[in-house]
C-alpha cells in the first residue's frame, strides 16, 4: 500500500551521521575571476559572503572524503547499505562524469551497490533526493542509503551567481527506516514552477521581475501547502535552515514564509560561502551541534531553480 507525502505525520525516516569535506577556504578578494572586480567583492560582503571553498582535487575526492567520515561516524557498517543516491548538478560537466562516481564507490570499496543519481534541482537537489529515499524506506524497499551531496564549479567565473558566491563542497549522511541520529523526517511538501529563471539575468545582469514574481509565488504555495498538510507546524519550528544565500534573499524568504529574520539560520554563509546543495546537511548539523541541548521542530528550505521543498526535522539529541 502507498504511503501519502502528506497528511498524517510519517514515521520512519531518520537522518544520522552528517558529513562533510570542503575545498580549500579561501577570501573572496582572492577568486582569480577576470570580472570579479574590487566593488563586486565590496558587494559580495555587503551581502554577508566573506570566504569560499576551492577543490583541487575535484568531486570525486570530496565524495571519498566526506563519505569515510560518515561511515566512521555510523553505527551502520558498508555492507548494510542498500543504496547510494548521489545529487550533484555537476555532471553536466564532462570531467565529472559517471566514471568519477564509479571511481569514488571502487576506492570506498562500495562498487557493488547501486547509485543513483539526482541532478535537475540544482541546489535543491538534496531535497529532491531526500524525496526519493524516503519514498524507498517508506515502501520497505531498501533499509539504509547512503546520501552524497555534492558540486564543484565548473569555472571561477561561475563562482558568483544569483546573489551568492559558490563553493565547492560534499555532504554525506545515512538515511535510514531505523531509529539512528538525533533527526527524524516528519514532514516534507514540494512544489515546482519551471517557468521560473535565475533571479540574476545572466545577460543583462539585472533582476528578472517575472523570475522574483514566480519565487514569491512558489515560496508562498510552498507555506499553503505544508500549513494544509500539517497545520502550523512551520510556526512551530525554532529554526529554518536555508542555502547560503545573501542577507537580501534571506530576508525575502523571511517574508514569503513568515519566518522572523532572527529565526534563520545564517552563520555559515560567511565561513563557507554556498556549496550549493550541501547547504541544507552541513548547516542543520551546525545548528544542532551549536545549539547541542536544544530539541524540537527545525524546518529546511532546499530551492533549486523553480523548485522549492520545504522539510520538517524533529531534532533530538538525547538531552
Amino acid at each position: 500500500m502507498g504511503h501519502s507525502l502528506r497528511g498524517d505525520i510519517m514515521s520512519g525516516v531518520y537522518i544520522s551521521d552528517i558529513s562533510w569535506d570542503l575545498g580549500e577556504i579561501k577570501s573572496i578578494s582572492e577568486c582569480p575571476a577576470e570580472n570579479l572586480s574590487e566593488d563586486a567583492v565590496n558587494f559580495f560582503n555587503l551581502m554577508g559572503f566573506d570566504k569560499y571553498c576551492v577543490s583541487h582535487d575535484g568531486l570525486s575526492r570530496l565524495i571519498v572524503n566526506s563519505v569515510t567520515k560518515t561511515i566512521q561516524k555510523s553505527g551502520i557498517g558498508l555492507d548494510d547499505v542498500d543504496l547510494v543516491i548521489v545529487a550533484s548538478s555537476s555532471y553536466n560537466q564532462t570531467k565529472n562524469f559517471d566514471i568519477s562516481i564509479a571511481e569514488s564507490m571502487t576506492e570506498l570499496g562500495i562498487d557493488n551497490i547501486p547509485v543513483m543519481g539526482v541532478t535537475l534541482a540544482q541546489c535543491g537537489n538534496f531535497a529532491s533526493a531526500l524525496r526519493i529515499a524516503k519514498g524507498l524506506l517508506l515502501e520497505d524497499e531498501v533499509k539504509n542509503i547512503l546520501l552524497i551531496t555534492g558540486d564543484v564549479a565548473a569555472s571561477e567565473g561561475e563562482r558568483f551567481q544569483n546573489l551568492a558566491f559558490n563553493s565547492d563542497g560534499v555532504a554525506s549522511c545515512i538515511i535510514s527506516s531505523k531509529p539512528i541520529g538525533m533527526y527524524k523526517l516528519i514532514a516534507f511538501e514540494q512544489v515546482a514552477d519551471l517557468k521560473a529563471r535565475d533571479l540574476i539575468n545572466s545577460e543583462t545582469n539585472e533582476l528578472s521581475e517575472d523570475s522574483v514574481k514566480r519565487v514569491q509565488a512558489g515560496l508562498g504555495k510552498l507555506r499553503e501547502k505544508m500549513q494544509a498538510a500539517h497545520g502550523n507546524i512551520i510556526d512551530d519550528c525554532h529554526q529554518l535552515i536555508t542555502n547560503n544565500y545573501s542577507i537580501s534573499a534571506l530576508r525575502f524568504i523571511s517574508e514569503k514564509l513568515n519566518v522572523p529574520s532572527d529565526r534563520i539560520f545564517k552563520s555559515n554563509t560567511e565561513k563557507y560561502g554556498h556549496v550549493y546543495c550541501s547547504d541544507g546537511l552541513i548547516n542543520l548539523e551546525t545548528y544542532s551541534s551549536e545549539n547541542d541541548s536544544t530539541n524540537g521542530k527545525v524546518a529546511i528550505l532546499s530551492s533549486g531553480r523553480g523548485i522549492w521543498s520545504l522539510m520538517i526535522v524533529d531534532v533530538d539529541t538525547g538531552k
